[in-house]
């Protein structure tokens, strides 16, 4: 494996827009000589050699750990037998480690589009046997650490060139996989008798039937569709941006919790636009195998909302590539929300910052840009087991480590995981993200 031009241009502009969100590189890529110019100085990147590179792959290579004023232990690939990263003379920087390499794979998502990856039962890439497990860097964010070890070295070199931050943005999401609890009287009643009968609790089937009967004098009353409500009127408060992932399944239709086109549905959503949060689309099981179900999905939900829903987060966070990027780029999405791990929190792209997806097969970057998700709810109490104290650590860790690289903060966190057995860590780990 070794990196085209295009990749490498790619990989480039990427780590200076984070680096120097506000100045654009000069880049020539050369036989095995990537020299890139930013003002007035020049930095020599050297890459990996091919049995480098599967050393890398392998997790085996050769590392050394470097500090930056932003976090501890950036680990650096080596490209000889040396533990000096970069050496500077006059404004001209070679550096003797490949940033490029590591960069574009984790960027790209080189292992997923691999068949030989172990995937989970609902085909999911697992962090398991990855580049962040094999090198212990799920919790870092390697290709923005990447980019500000650039950042210093260049300000070293040239001391008067001005750097203006990024501004970090935390963009809350919240999936409606169920929109409301009650319904039917089936439905109704068995959620009531789980109080009694799944959790012994007198005291909740009581608050529940309370609850009942209030949805049954109006279905906005819902816990569930109340829940969404309650979580914009948290994010709005916080100024924080806020997501709400909707499915566009109909009655009769595999994985359907809602009807898209029914009465709740449409009242409920676009309550949501009025309040001012933003709707994207909760692209269906199959639908990630599947572009005319998710053109189809999207098409239901743009009818609801009344204009064009173009970003959205496959359900189940399931990403098979290359075919759900297919499925996105034939349905029209231009941003996506859905790469995170599902089994543990942190960096499943090496990066928080949006980004283009890269079309291996065809060598060059799409028009897709990816938000990578940094942490979900059920990843925390689920996954982890964590307990609600440990779960609000996990979140802040994670925030203050997309703020040190001035990229997004991107949390899940599901209107069905606001009540009952899940309101310890919604009031512990979110309600009081901002007041630590």
């Amino acid at each position: 494996m070794h990196l085209s031009p295009t990749a490498i241009d790619y990989t480039v502009r990427h780590l200076f827009r984070v680096a120097f969100p506000h100045t654009t590189p000069t880049i020539a890529v050369g036989d095995g000589n990537v020299v890139v110019t930013v003002e007035s100085t020049t930095v020599l990147f050297p890459l990996l050699t091919e049995a480098q590179t599967a050393a890398l792959l392998a997790g085996k290579a050769s590392l050394i750990y470097v500090d930056n004023s932003y976090w501890n232990c950036v680990p650096l690939f080596t490209t000889r037998e040396e533990e000096i990263p970069y050496s500077i003379e006059n404004q001209q920087i070679q550096l003797h480690c490949d940033l490029l390499t590591p960069a574009f794979l984790l960027l790209s998502r080189w292992e997923e589009w691999q068949s030989d990856h172990p995937r989970d039962s609902h085909g999911r890439f697992l962090l398991e046997g990855s580049l962040q497990q094999k090198y212990d860097c799920i919790s870092l964010p390697m290709v923005d650490g990447y980019a500000m070890l650039l950042r210093q070295w260049v300000c070293e070199a040239a001391p008067t060139l001005r750097v203006e931050p990024r501004t970090s943005h935390f963009i809350s999401t919240h999936d409606i996989d169920i929109l409301t609890r009650f319904g039917g009287l089936r439905k109704s009643m068995r959620t009531i008798l789980a109080d009694l009968l799944k959790y012994r609790s007198f005291s909740r089937f009581r608050a529940s039937m309370e609850h009942y009967k209030s949805y049954r004098q109006n279905f906005m009353n819902d816990p569930y569709i109340a829940a969404c409500n309650q979580l914009y009127a948290t994010d709005h408060q916080r100024g924080h941006d806020s997501i709400f992932f909707v499915k566009g399944l109909t009655t009769g239709e595999e994985d359907c919790t809602y009807d898209i086109g029914g009465d709740e549905a449409v009242t409920a959503v676009r309550h949501l636009q009025e309040l001012g949060a933003t709707v994207g689309l909760h692209g269906s099981y199959q639908s990630a195998l599947n572009a005319d179900a998710l053109a189809l999905e999207k098409e239901r939900i743009e009818k609801v909302c009344g204009q064009p829903v173009t970003i959205g987060r496959q359900h189940y966070l399931r990403c098979d590539l290359p075919q759900t990027l297919r499925c996105w780029q034939s349905a029209g999405i231009t941003d996506d929300y859905t790469l995170g791990f599902a089994e543990f929190e942190g960096f499943r792209c090496g990066t928080c910052h949006p980004y283009p997806l890269y079309d291996i097969e065809n060598d060059r970057p799409t028009s897709i840009i990816e938000h990578p998700l940094i942490v979900m709810d059920t990843t925390l109490v689920k996954y982890r087991q964590l307990s609600p104290y440990e779960a609000s650590e996990a979140i802040i860790g994670m925030r203050e480590a997309c703020e040190a690289a001035e990229g997004d903060f991107v949390l899940l966190w599901h209107n069905t995981s606001t009540t009952r057995e899940y309101w310890p860590w919604y009031l512990e780990a979110f309600c009081k993200i901002d007041k630590r």
